[in-house]
């Protein structure tokens, strides 16, 4: 069959391919998005979700600070807060102080109030937002403060542009985005049109954690995730924003206790016991607690991999202790000895070993350590003169040539006198 210009529709079919010329070589050459801190998908949508409160903007501000002192160009766009938040969560004074603000563009409502005075009212709020992203430089990082305020969230056709507008950012000028989404404190769900979701590339809810008011910790569960981020973790804040994520979530205080005693109680039964048994156990030490709270409790912990779970005699199901867990870290770390705390702190600062750790324990056997991971995730298990030798051996075998050690360990070991 042939058309009005006597080609076959065949023919049409490879005038087509031929036009853009593809191959599958086009997608062996494109680069995986690459992830940064566990949750971060670079190059990227990332949303946070959390209700009022949570410090979701003193979050964005910890990310920015990070990515200006990486030399990176960084846009932030706020139009959810007061002009003055800035300075008067400190941000100000460290942008100042560390020389950030060259890479720096910052945006508040004001820059949109005077644009609109400029035209006169004869440009509508969508153009501003295209303007701003259409001069977005390549490889920036763009943080968005809120959604809900550039966008009608509940209008379709505003929330897939908007989205549309990220997207290509991301693909086109391989920028990263983090862009906040407020919760509905009645249904605890992302207020408007699910697109905000379902065209992000990881989505995380926030929770955060405070003393006297004030935000020491975020905890983050994913909602969604396109790329391999963790399904959760902790971001603690440090002095000037700095910060660190560690791979588990801040448990609540009756998760932390049921954890800690069943830990506790399967290395005193010769490191496996019961399932029934264990459930028994920790009913009979939180009697309040219902027996599918302990249940799923247990479970949770056990799918994701601070229990291990052993068939016994009759098929019966054990549980054991995984010692190489993160979670461990977690669950004792304010019993640790001085000394063992010392160790910790000095591993934050150290990228990985020039070369591996060996100590030997009391029976003669050799424990080997590649990584500063493997030993923070083994601390725990380690008597004091052991972590004293491992600091004595890191003393030379580090790629930081600026971490100081503390010569008095002896010191350390003698006023603690006991082991963990």
């Amino acid at each position: 069959m042939s058309n009005n210009n006597g080609n076959s529709k065949q023919s049409i079919v490879q005038d087509f391919w031929s036009l853009i010329e593809y191959s599958f070589d086009d997608i062996r050459s494109v680069d995986v998005k690459s992830i940064s801190n566990s949750f971060v998908v670079e190059e990227g949508i990332n949303i946070f979700l959390a209700p009022a409160g949570q410090g979701k903007t003193l979050l964005l501000y910890t990310l920015l600070i990070d990515y200006l002192r990486k030399g990176r160009t960084c846009i932030y766009i706020d139009f959810d807060n007061p002009v003055d938040l800035p300075k008067d969560r400190g941000l100000v004074d460290v942008i100042d102080d560390e020389g950030l603000e060259t890479n720096l563009f910052y945006l508040n409502t004001n820059h949109y109030l005077r644009w609109i005075e400029k035209w006169k009212g004869k440009k509508k709020y969508s153009e501003f937002l295209k303007q701003i992203f259409k001069d977005v430089p390549e490889g920036a990082i763009v943080f968005v403060d809120s959604v809900q305020n550039f966008i009608d969230v509940n209008d379709q056709n505003q929330t897939t542009m908007f989205m549309k507008m990220l997207r290509h950012l991301t693909n086109l000028k391989k920028a990263t985005v983090f862009a906040i989404h407020h919760l509905a404190r009645s249904t605890n769900k992302s207020k408007g049109h699910t697109q905000i979701e379902d065209m992000a590339d990881s989505v995380y809810f926030i929770k955060s954690h405070k003393n006297n008011n004030l935000v020491e910790a975020w905890s983050l569960t994913v909602s969604k995730q396109r790329y391999r981020t963790s399904s959760e973790l902790t971001i603690k804040l440090l002095d000037n924003f700095r910060f660190e994520v560690s791979d588990v979530a801040i448990l609540d205080d009756t998760t932390l206790a049921v954890l800690r005693f069943a830990v506790s109680y399967i290395r005193k039964n010769e490191g496996t016991i019961k399932q029934s048994d264990l459930r028994k156990a920790v009913k009979d030490k939180f009697s309040s607690l219902g027996d599918r709270k302990i249940f799923y409790i247990l479970k949770d912990f056990a799918d994701k991999g601070l229990f291990v779970e052993r068939t016994g005699i009759k098929n019966t199901k054990h549980y054991e202790v995984n010692e190489e867990s993160p979670y461990l870290a977690l669950l004792f770390e304010n019993e640790l000895s001085e000394v063992k705390k010392k160790l910790l702190d000095t591993l934050k600062e150290i990228d990985e070993f020039t070369e591996e750790i060996e100590i030997k324990d009391d029976a003669g056997s050799i424990r080997i350590f590649k990584t500063p991971q493997a030993i923070r995730n083994y601390i725990w298990k380690l008597k004091d003169e052991e972590v004293k030798e491992i600091l004595d051996k890191l003393k030379n075998n580090v790629s930081n040539s600026n971490i100081e050690f503390d010569n008095d360990l002896e010191n350390l070991i003698d006023e603690e006198g006991i082991d963990f």
